[in-house]
């Protein structure tokens, strides 16, 4: 019994070790690899460079949601770095700075966080020519609207939309997200301006939307309206609409379609090489 107990403890030490040599791993991972650059007006991109054995030579900033009062940062960030590495991708996460009613502030931190992207793709390792946005919800309408862009060098190679809001329509939008930038009074001209749906051009970024049908919080019309917009103008783009799975569902919600949600977003990702 005495030497029972006694192997069960090596074998605990043993799996104590291992699980602290591989946290130590992780963490020489990320130190060696983790690149933090402060942008213009005080926000922040946090770049996590592809390994060198699996690297597409592209790049993917994720643009967290939150209605633009708060970011999910985790949910909607960092909890994706893993698999997106896995992919071979260098993955940024764009720590945008709160409106607070003036529309201008996140549009121009996404707009230094692409160019400062491509000012370092030497040297972070991937073509200045293969950077996506990666937005949910309200991050989703941010990437939105640097897709539809006038400014080549800001617009991005490839958008994948998670649950977003696309419009700033009061009939469409989520008025929440829709207050919070732009204010409850908002000019129709600045309601139309933010409205990423009537906007679309015929050198559109190629784009992957992810939503449910049974989404409460931010229709999703919003997405089946881009979708068709985007149709119309002959340029690429895949709808993926899940029964059911509501809103907010990011990488760590019990998500009843997820493993078939990443499956679509790898076939997506893949055609795109």
């Amino acid at each position: 019994m005495q030497l029972n107990c006694k192997i069960v403890k090596q074998s605990i030490c043993i799996i104590i070790g291992i699980l602290l040599l591989l946290l130590a791993l992780l963490v020489s991972y990320v130190a060696i690899h983790y690149y933090p650059i402060s942008l213009q007006g005080g926000s922040t991109l946090h770049v996590f460079q592809a390994s060198c054995i699996n690297n597409r030579k592209k790049a993917i900033m994720i643009l967290p949601g939150g209605g633009y009062s708060s970011l999910s940062k985790v949910n909607e960030g960092y909890l994706w770095i893993p698999f997106l590495h896995r992919l071979g991708f260098t993955v940024a996460i764009l720590d945008y700075r709160m409106p607070h009613h003036d529309y201008r502030i996140p549009k121009f931190d996404a707009t230094n966080a692409i160019i400062a992207l491509r000012m370092r793709a030497n040297d972070l390792d991937f073509s200045k020519n293969g950077i996506g946005l990666m937005g949910f919800s309200a991050g989703g309408h941010l990437a939105s609207t640097m897709m539809v862009s006038d400014a080549k060098e800001v617009r991005p190679d490839f958008v994948l939309l998670f649950y977003p809001v696309v419009s700033m329509r009061k009939e469409l939008t989520h008025l929440g997200t829709h207050d919070n930038l732009m204010g409850i009074g908002a000019p129709k001209e600045i309601e139309y301006q933010f409205s990423s749906e009537l906007h679309i051009q015929r050198n559109n970024p190629p784009v992957f939307i992810a939503v449910s049908k049974d989404d409460s919080v931010v229709s999703p019309l919003n997405s089946i309206l881009l979708y068709n917009e985007i149709k119309k103008k002959g340029q690429s783009v895949s709808l993926h609409i899940y029964p059911k799975g509501g809103h907010g569902w990011g990488y760590i919600n019990k998500f009843p379609y997820r493993d078939q949600m990443y499956e679509n977003m790898k076939n997506w990702l893949d055609s795109l090489d």
